[in-house]
């Protein structure tokens, strides 16, 4: 959920279309098989355990998953590909308004505006209607392996 704070200025986004037609032609492209890799790694496990006491050092304790799009943003940013030829979708939001939006299915970026509050919930899969359309499944079924351990 967001909420445009600024009393003055709408909070501008561009989205492009869904997900999957943007994962299925450039995620393997944005270094989807090294991800599915690092999941497969027999030091996984010990990683997670581990991982909790390395944060407060600025070590990152993700999930193949989360650090797969952590890559895939920075590099939608950076793919002339993606910034030239795609289709984009303006969005204004006026000040004051709220919006909610699933941001992992909508890519999105954020065009101009300040002063937004955002709440973030995390869904799970099994309370999905249609869990198969889920950005994580659909990466899962590219790659063959679980990515959200």
């Amino acid at each position: 959920m967001f909420t445009n704070v600024n009393p003055n200025r709408p909070r501008v986004w561009e989205t492009t279309g869904g997900f999957a037609p943007l994962a299925e032609k450039l995620a393997e492209r944005a270094g989807l098989p090294k991800f599915a890799k690092s999941a497969r790694s027999p030091f996984r496990p010990i990683k997670k355990v581990v991982g909790p006491f390395l944060k407060p050092f600025g070590v990152p304790n993700r999930s193949a998953y989360d650090s797969f799009m952590l890559r895939f943003h920075d590099y939608l940013k950076e793919n002339e590909e993606y910034q030239t030829k795609w289709s984009k979708s303006r969005l204004e939001f006026p000040p004051f308004s709220t919006w909610m939006v699933y941001t992992d299915t909508v890519p999105h970026a954020v065009m101009s505006g300040q002063f937004a509050l955002e709440q973030t919930y995390i869904v799970p899969l099994g309370a999905m209607v249609a869990p198969e359309h889920a950005p994580i499944r659909i990466l899962e079924t590219m790659c063959g392996c679980a990515l959200g351990v």
